[in-house]
């Protein structure tokens, strides 16, 4: 439990569960008045006269009750009764790899979702999406 401030208490957050970021936790248990990072937030709970403590349990009840954490390796998903998604065909450019670096060569692509090393080769293209991501494909 934090400090007491008026009308109020402050929570610092911390997380080491993957499914759980410390800044949507924080986030979610002050109403939109705490932030951080995925391991590191706190924030302001404001609270009316009672017991913080019951406040904060409430909170974190509410939270952890409003999602399931699935982990994909241990989850076996029946997608019988689920629809084909196909991405439409959307090209906006591409290179081969082997046009900028000999074939053979190890490259990093910087993707939104990270980087992702990548070994150039003559089926290997990189690929410029709509938005402007880039992506490798083969």
């Amino acid at each position: 439990m934090g400090c007491f401030v008026k009308r109020g208490f402050k929570v610092s957050v911390r997380s080491c569960i993957a499914g759980v970021h410390a800044d949507e936790l924080s986030s979610y248990i002050t109403d939109g008045n705490g932030g951080g990072h995925r391991q590191k937030a706190g924030g302001t709970i404001f609270t009316p006269i009672g017991d913080p403590q019951q406040t904060l349990i409430g909170k974190l009840n509410d939270y952890y009750g409003s999602f399931d954490i699935i982990t994909a390796a241990e989850y076996a998903v029946d997608l019988s009764r689920m629809k084909k998604y196909r991405k439409l065909p959307e090209t906006v450019g591409f290179a081969r790899t082997t046009d900028f670096v000999p074939a053979g060569t190890d490259i990093t692509i910087r993707m939104i979702e990270g980087d992702l090393a990548v070994r150039a080769a003559e089926n290997v293209y990189v690929m410029i999406g709509r938005n402007g991501n880039i992506y490798p494909i083969d």
